[in-house]
């Protein structure tokens, strides 16, 4: 609420999983109607579809997208063949 007074109505939802996730956006949706919600913490590429689903979600995030010690191995082709997968799941969501 204090972020929508501020002007803000695009917010990060962290921890989502931990903070009542799907159930809890979907509850958030009739009293925030104008509030988009990025949410991250505990999500995978299996539940992003469902988050994704949501009319109030506009995007996830998570480190499902880039796993531990791939950056540092230079694992380029494994992150960029995970971002085009996580690309498309908005279009499995709906």
């Amino acid at each position: 609420m204090a972020a929508c007074s501020a002007g803000f109505n695009e917010l990060k939802l962290f921890p989502a999983q931990q903070a009542g996730g799907i159930g809890m956006l979907k509850a958030m949706a009739g009293p925030l109607l104008e509030v988009t919600f990025c949410p991250t913490g505990g999500g995978t590429a299996a539940s992003a579809p469902d988050f994704l689903a949501l009319s109030n979600v506009g995007c996830v995030g998570g480190s499902w997208l880039i796993p531990h010690g791939a950056v540092a191995a230079g694992d380029w082709s494994r992150i960029t063949a995970l971002a085009r997968e996580a690309a498309g799941l908005r279009s499995s969501a709906r």
